[in-house]
Parts: structure tokens; C-alpha cells; sequence
């Protein structure tokens, strides 16, 4: 259960990385100009981009907060699956732009080393970026959020792309100027990695791929407790946002009428959300067991 701190730690992951990413865009690329690193103008892009990431993240969730209706009988949940989709798309757009401006400034040839100023921005950002990270994934594993923790995942990534730029920063400093643009490649290359992550996610969660099978065991163990049942012949479970649905074949006494049998099915989804995060719809099919040990449950 979630506490009234984890509450409102979940409702600040918005305000949050949309105001801390305006400040690191700004700061970014105000001190990337100035100094004339682009391995920190680069970064800050990729702060900039994160600044709509955070604003697709703030109305993904109050969307998904809707209740269900006649239109989406099982909430709006999926809506989460969308943003963090569209996070990875905009994570693998940013990576041509920063790579190909690096490469440009290589083949040029005419690359400055850094002011010194772009060090500490650096350093600045990974700090800030990592706790950041920590508070979205924090929360977002407490509200069980695939968008938060897409976006907690993002923000390591920009970490490690300002540890990167850093590095070449540094590096340029001491007279190897190649390595500034070198640098904005590597960001490029973990923006990239942390992109398609993110992205093959959210199309596992638009496609209705089953859960893990820890999951669906712990709801077989439950459901299986609840005096009545004979037997859980199957589980199939899907995610949608932040809430796990599931639907379930068991097997009760046979000849039993529908009136006994009916409050069995109750009990099981009271079971499976008091014992359970998470749990969303749960559907039953109440069959006789001894006619379901003959017919395999349906596919």
C-alpha cells in the first residue's frame, strides 16, 4: 500500500522534471554557447527535449486518472503506453540531430577546446539528472507507472550523457579537441540505447503482451486460497497502465447453482485485490471441476 509520502512524491513526478529540465536546457545552453562546447549544446537539446517529455508525462497522467466510462470500460489506462512511446521516438529523433552536428564539427576540423564553465554545467547536470531519476523511479515502481518509469529511465540517460560530454569536455580541455565532438556522439549513442528501450516497452504494452508469469502464479495461489475453489484451471493477465487485469477459469463443485457459486467469484477479486498490487478488472468463468479436468481450458 501506498503511504501518503509515496502520494505525494507521485504527484511532484511531473512538476518536477518538467521544471528541472527548463532550468538544465537553459543553463545548458547558455553556458554550451558561451563556452563553445557541443558536447554540452548537444546535452542541452537533449534537455530541451526533455522539457516536452516531461509536459507529455504530466497530462498522460491525469488522463490515465480518469474513471472508466461507457466509451473505455476499462479505464484510460493505455494512454500511458502512448506517452512513454512517444518519449522513445522523440529520445531516437534527438540522436540523429546531436550525431550529426558532431560528425560535422570532426570532419571541419575546427573544434576549440571548452571553456572551463562547461565543466561545472556538466557536472551540475549529471547530479541533478540522477536524482531526478531516482525520485521518478521511486515513484513510479510505488504507482506501478510504465510513463514514470520511462521517464526515470530517460533521465539516467541524460546523466550518462553529461557524464559523457564531461569526459570529451575535459579531454578537449587538455588539447585533444576531437574529443568534445567525440563526446556528443557517445551522448548520442546512450540517448539512442535508452530511446529503443524505452520504445520497444511501450509497444509491448499497446500489444497486449502477457505478463510475466510470476504474476500470474501469485494470482493462481490466491485465487486457489479462497474456499470453493477446486481448482484454477487458467490465468491470463494483461497490462493496462498502472493496473493489471486479469481473467480467470475456476473450478468449483459440480451441480452447484449459480446463486452459490456467484459468491465465490466475488470473493476471489475481494482475495486478489487485498492480497495484490495493482489488480485491476478481474473476469471469472466459474466451471465444474470435474467437467473442466476433461475440456482444456479455452486458449
Amino acid at each position: 500500500m501506498k503511504c501518503r509520502q509515496c502520494e505525494r512524491c507521485i504527484r511532484l513526478v511531473g512538476p518536477l522534471n518538467f521544471w528541472g529540465n527548463v532550468g538544465l536546457a537553459v543553463i545548458k545552453l547558455y553556458c554550451g554557447i558561451i563556452s563553445g562546447s557541443r558536447a554540452l549544446v548537444a546535452d542541452a537539446v537533449h534537455s530541451s527535449t526533455d522539457v516536452l517529455v516531461a509536459a507529455l508525462l504530466v497530462a498522460g497522467l491525469k488522463i490515465q486518472d480518469k474513471p472508466a466510462d461507457r466509451k473505455y470500460p476499462y479505464g484510460y489506462g493505455g494512454i500511458e503506453f502512448i506517452v512513454a512511446g512517444v518519449i522513445g521516438v522523440l529520445l531516437l529523433s534527438v540522436t540523429v540531430i546531436i550525431a550529426v552536428s558532431a560528425v560535422s564539427a570532426i570532419i571541419a576540423g575546427t573544434q576549440e577546446p571548452p571553456d572551463k564553465i562547461a565543466l561545472m554545467a556538466l557536472l551540475f547536470s549529471v547530479g541533478a539528472n540522477e536524482l531526478m531519476c531516482r525520485h521518478s523511479l521511486c515513484a513510479g515502481k510505488q504507482a506501478n507507472s510504465p510513463s514514470m518509469i520511462a521517464n526515470a529511465w530517460e533521465n539516467r540517460a541524460d546523466a550518462y550523457s553529461s557524464l559523457a560530454a564531461l569526459v570529451g569536455a575535459g579531454a578537449a580541455r587538455l588539447g585533444f579537441t576531437f574529443m568534445d565532438p567525440v563526446a556528443a556522439i557517445v551522448v548520442a549513442g546512450v540517448v539512442a540505447k535508452s530511446g529503443a528501450s524505452i520504445l520497444t516497452g511501450a509497444i509491448r504494452g499497446l500489444t497486449d503482451t502477457g505478463l510475466e508469469s510470476a504474476d500470474t502464479e501469485a494470482v493462481r495461489e490466491a485465487a486457489a486460497s479462497v474456499p470453493g475453489v477446486r481448482r484454477v484451471l487458467d490465468v491470463r493477465g494483461r497490462r493496462l497502465g498502472q493496473r493489471h487485469n486479469f481473467n480467470l477459469d475456476v473450478g468449483v463443485a459440480p451441480h452447484i447453482t449459480v446463486l452459490e457459486a456467484e459468491p465465490i467469484a466475488a470473493q476471489v477479486r475481494r482475495t486478489l485485490k487485498r492480497s495484490l498490487e495493482h489488480v485491476g478488472t478481474v473476469s471469472i468463468r466459474l466451471r465444474p471441476a470435474e467437467e473442466a479436468e476433461t475440456h482444456p481450458p479455452a486458449a
